[in-house]
């Protein structure tokens, strides 16, 4: 086998490669043996069909299968000759498979790019230590009791925060729908802003319309594309209320911690506290280099990488929204979604090529130590493996999580370190927990 390897684009690679006619000769009586073994024609023995029955029967399935054969074994080699990592299908041109010929043919696929990571030598990466400070704690046990709330009907104007549920019919030149119904939270990113915003301010029992252009990439093939008349009737509205004040909600956890007094409610709090410390440090560091590596332009994509994947992403939402019966004031199916691909493949690309070239990997030993750690230690993280269904599960999780400390870890390398100290609520708001 002869091969020529080139570069047309950072990702794009072209393959020709040249097979000796004797080296498919060799293949297809390999296959012509095969087919033998598990073949039955009447009147031949099991494995005893004479050679030219089979070439003859069984002509373009053994002319496939060694074609098949060829160029995949020919690319496992040139893959480890070359040290590259293939990231999509290949696709093939074959220009000559004849009689007492040689094989020629041309591959074309997408590698892992080199990347250089000295760029991020002038990015800054806050390394922080965080404190708990008394004022945490309380901002902590008002954040709890927030989640701790009654609900009450609403007559007065809705406002951020309100469970509305309308009934609403779609209008266009030709039909009206159904009625249909909808129960969704103000504010939420749950309902498309144009009715969201319609919607603040009005009551029960009034009725809008709003003007929609239902864009082309929308899952509805009845709409989209199309503009269309929505009148949407205000059924119920529905307002949270704390269902303690904070005096009552710490009662209510002196209570269910066992605690003395109000200090041992505080300080139980503070030690549970503790063992998430190490984690959100983590995830903030973490956050900030995943920052800097999607605003970085340390790869440039191939349009046709990030086209098929939106065109992948796309399918996903259309199938979620005829199995979940989506429905068509969901925000969710409007969203414009390059932005988030590019960024999702620019991760993903950049963390396989880190993992690729520098032989990063995680061992057995390495699981169970992390799990053994964790047994003790975090009780959050062993309720999350409980939900995983078998061991397989749990071990790809933890590898999973190991992988990705690592890759963090030799990504810091390059970035400008500094060091600081903050309070927990700083850090909370930060990462958005």
């Amino acid at each position: 086998m002869k091969f020529v390897l080139t570069t047309i684009k950072d990702f794009e690679k072209k393959l020709d490669v040249t097979v000796p006619f004797e080296q498919i000769i060799n293949i297809q009586k390999k296959e012509i043996i095969n087919i033998r073994k598990k073949t039955n024609i009447n009147g031949f023995r099991k494995n005893h069909i004479p050679i030219e029955i089979i070439k003859k029967q069984y002509k373009e399935q053994i002319k496939k299968n060694t074609i098949q054969k060829i160029i995949y074994k020919n690319l496992h080699k040139i893959i480890k000759i070359k040290k590259i990592q293939i990231i999509n299908e290949p696709k093939i041109t074959i220009h000559q498979y004849k009689k007492h010929s040689n094989f020629t043919y041309t591959m074309y696929f997408q590698c892992l790019p080199e990347i250089n990571l000295h760029q991020f030598k002038n990015k800054n990466i806050k390394k922080t230590s965080i404190v708990i400070t008394h004022s945490d704690l309380i901002y902590y046990i008002n954040e709890m009791c927030k989640q701790h709330i009654n609900w009450e009907k609403n007559t007065k104007n809705i406002k951020k925060n309100d469970k509305v549920t309308i009934y609403y019919r779609i209008k266009n030149d030709t039909s009206i729908s159904t009625e249909q119904k909808f129960t969704f939270l103000v504010n939420k990113k749950q309902i498309i802003p144009q009715i969201e915003k319609q919607i603040l301010q009005k009551k029960i029992t009034d009725t809008i319309l709003v003007k929609i252009n239902i864009p082309q990439q929308h899952p509805d093939q009845n709409y989209k594309g199309k503009t269309v008349i929505i009148q949407i009737d205000i059924d119920n509205v529905i307002r949270s209320k704390k269902k303690y004040s904070y005096d009552q909600f710490v009662k209510y956890l002196q209570t269910t911690l066992q605690a003395k007094d109000y200090e041992d409610v505080m300080n139980i709090i503070k030690c549970q506290l503790k063992k998430d410390i190490i984690n959100l440090e983590y995830k903030y560091l973490k956050s900030q280099v995943i920052q800097h590596i999607k605003q970085s332009d340390i790869i440039q994509i191939p349009n046709t990488l990030i086209n098929t994947e939106i065109q992948n992403e796309n399918n996903k939402i259309h199938e979620i929204y005829f199995k979940e019966t989506g429905n068509i004031l969901q925000k969710k199916y409007y969203k414009k979604i390059k932005n988030k691909i590019s960024n999702k493949i620019k991760i993903d690309l950049i963390l396989k090529s880190i993992i690729y070239q520098n032989n990063i990997h995680v061992t057995s030993q390495e699981i169970k130590q992390y799990l053994k750690h964790e047994n003790k230690n975090n009780y959050t993280f062993m309720k999350i493996l409980k939900s995983q269904q078998t061991n397989i599960q749990v071990k790809n999780y933890i590898h999973n999580i190991l992988l990705e400390k690592k890759i963090i870890q030799y990504l810091l390398q390059f970035f400008n370190i500094t060091y600081d100290t903050t309070n927990l609520k700083t850090i909370l708001q930060k990462i958005n927990i």
